[in-house]
């Protein structure tokens, strides 16, 4: 009931705000959106872009901005692959820790590592954990930024590619979904190379944010 109840507070927040808020896209294609956080992981990540490839689909990157600062190379490579570049904060603090100025230090610098990567200026903001406030909406309504959860959590940084394949198959996978994953560990390529043939199979295609 609690979770009924956040889901339809977090879609009437959504309506509000002109879709600032975003956890599924529109169900009008049959298109699903995976979204990998806290890479780019100098040895996942890349392994991982190969299987994008493989299966011709592109993704979104909730990248750490720390992170792509000791590994450029790596934040780059998805954007020439055609993947999209997204804010997951600059050092991954707890935002609902935080004060509203502290968050807006944290995406802005963030923002300004990845254009250095993909020459955007704003890129769609994950808050680390899940955890946002309302000093993270307000933020992100300044900054004119998207404020992007998730309909699925595969729930793979603390499950085996087995059960997370499991736990998946156990949802019911609707067209506009965002899937979230991690690329700074083997479960999501892992669980993908399994899923994403079933889901091509069931009619869906995969798109960027």
């Amino acid at each position: 009931m609690r979770q009924l109840l956040r889901s339809r507070l977090v879609e009437i927040i959504s309506i509000l705000t002109g879709r600032r808020l975003v956890t599924r896209l529109p169900r009008s294609s049959q298109t699903l959106y995976l979204t990998f956080d806290d890479g780019p992981d100098p040895r996942e990540t890349p392994l991982l872009l190969e299987l994008l490839a493989q299966f011709d689909i592109k993704a979104t990157f909730f990248v750490v901005g720390q992170t792509a600062e000791r590994h450029p190379l790596v934040a780059k490579a998805i954007a020439v692959a055609g993947h999209t570049l997204a804010n997951h904060s600059m050092t991954h603090p707890w935002f609902n820790r935080l004060s509203m100025r502290q968050q807006i230090r944290e995406i802005e610098a963030a923002d300004k590592e990845l254009e250095r990567c993909d020459g955007n200026l704003r890129h769609p903001f994950r808050p680390p954990h899940g955890k946002w406030t309302v000093f993270t909406l307000v933020a992100c309504l300044l900054r004119s930024q998207k404020l992007v959860l998730w309909s699925h959590d595969s729930l793979d940084y603390r499950l085996s590619a087995d059960n997370v394949i499991a736990h998946l198959r156990s949802r019911t996978i609707r067209s506009g979904d965002i899937l979230l994953f991690h690329d700074d560990g083997p479960v999501a390529r892992e669980t993908l190379r399994q899923l994403v043939p079933e889901w091509k199979m069931a009619g869906f295609g995969f798109s960027a944010l």
